[in-house]
């Protein structure tokens, strides 16, 4: 009877190993997913019904829009309006680490779930001043802001928002302390973005600031 009850044990721990083994494998495909389709209604349902033409790169990767795009020379946005908290209110696309996300309004945990937060009291894409996103960098590869360390200076950072394709080009990248706030300060005459995100992977004591410029 003790035998057979050791191997029941047995065999209970084990399945309980390969359950909890599993369980980080799901959430990530659940988090892609959920990525992937706030994506694609944003393009779907998204401002202005689409009429004008939005982020070349996340449109010819998903294969549902034309992959030629007129940039409008003075884009028509309602910097107005107010997005509201855990809001999809954009995307980001970065070539050269092959980076598709949403940009939620707000840096609480569901944002950052879902994609890059916005800070709110931060500029919106295009606007003179300084939009800042912040993102995880997941311990998996390439997911998130993973791979943002591989970034170069020159690079092309496209942000996608109220129907506009913003270009941005990165033209510093730096480490700092978590309580170094001068990145989140506002420029007077420039239109940059500036990306953040933890470092290094899995200790996060400091943190990566890329900073970004509009291309004109």
């Amino acid at each position: 009877m003790i035998s057979i009850s050791n191997k029941k044990i047995a065999i209970l721990f084990f399945a309980i190993s390969i359950v909890l083994s599993i369980i980080p494998i799901c959430k990530n495909i659940y988090t892609e997913l959920k990525k992937e389709y706030a994506i694609k209604n944003y393009y779907n349902v998204g401002p202005a019904e689409n009429t004008m033409a939005v982020h070349q790169g996340l449109r010819s990767i998903l294969g549902i829009y034309p992959t030629h795009i007129e940039k409008p020379s003075e884009p028509q946005i309602d910097y107005s309006k107010v997005w509201e908290a855990g809001a999809v209110m954009g995307t980001i696309h970065i070539p050269r680490i092959n980076l598709n996300m949403p940009i939620v309004q707000g840096i609480d945990d569901s944002a950052l779930d879902l994609g890059a937060g916005h800070i709110v009291e931060s500029d919106y894409p295009g606007q003179i001043g300084n939009c800042v996103l912040t993102g995880h960098r997941s311990y998996t590869y390439g997911k998130m802001f993973n791979r943002l360390n591989e970034i170069e200076i020159g690079d092309e950072v496209e942000i996608g928002f109220e129907g506009v394709s913003f270009i941005y080009e990165v033209y510093h990248k730096k480490i700092i302390a978590p309580d170094d706030l001068s990145v989140l300060n506002r420029n007077e005459k420039d239109r940059v973005l500036t990306l953040i995100t933890c470092h290094p992977i899995r200790i996060a004591n400091k943190r990566m600031v890329l900073h970004c410029i509009l291309r004109e």
